[in-house]
Formats: structure tokens, sequence, C-alpha cells
């Protein structure tokens, strides 16, 4: 017997459903979960942004206006928290920030 037959899957194994992916599952699962970040003074991250405080404003919701936790971008280009233009989104298909019809309600993470 050779090597080639232990690394195969068997005749058996592909008309049982055997599909390799519960392996892969279970290798998913054993992904540890990221560090706890620590928390920063606000003094202290205001000296490490290079912008300066005038520009904190992007992290703010146009809708809430407070700081995001799940940032979103419309069809508008804005960012808005996604509860927020979610619920926009039920009464209005108008952008919150330029009052134009928008072509769609889709919204895409902003991962920036």
């Amino acid at each position: 017997e050779t090597d080639e037959s232990q690394d195969s899957i068997s005749d058996d194994e592909l008309s049982n459903g055997y599909s390799g992916e519960d392996d892969y599952d279970d290798q998913a699962d054993e992904v540890p979960p990221p560090p706890q970040l620590p928390e920063v003074s606000e003094e202290r991250l205001q000296e490490a942004w290079p912008l300066g405080v005038d520009t904190f404003g992007i992290f703010v919701c146009p809708i809430t206006h407070d700081v995001m936790t799940d940032p979103v971008v419309s069809a508008d280009g804005h960012t808005y928290e996604r509860s927020a233009i979610s619920q926009w989104f039920e009464v209005s298909r108008k952008s919150p920030v330029t009052g134009q019809t928008l072509r769609h309600i889709e919204l895409v993470p902003n991962q920036s």
C-alpha cells in the first residue's frame, strides 16, 4: 500500500457525503478571539491623531451626533451609524445630509 491511499478519500466516504468541511469547521472554532484592547484616554488619542482635534467629527454620525460603533456608507457616500440610517430608511429614501433621493438603500461597512 502506498501513502496515496491514506491521503485520498475512499469511495465509502464520498458516498456517505464526506466533504472534508467538518475538519475545516473544527479548525475554525479553535481560532482564539482577538485580545481585549486597553482603554486609552482622550488626551492620548488626541496626541496620536495627526489631523488635529477639529477632525474628530469624522467619527460622529450625522444623525445621532454620537461616535459611531458600527459605521456604514450609504449611497450618498456619507458614513452613518448602521442602526440610525436603517431607522431613517424606514421613513425616507432621501439622504439625511444632502436631502437628495438615493438610488438605493444598500449599506456597506466602512472599513476605514
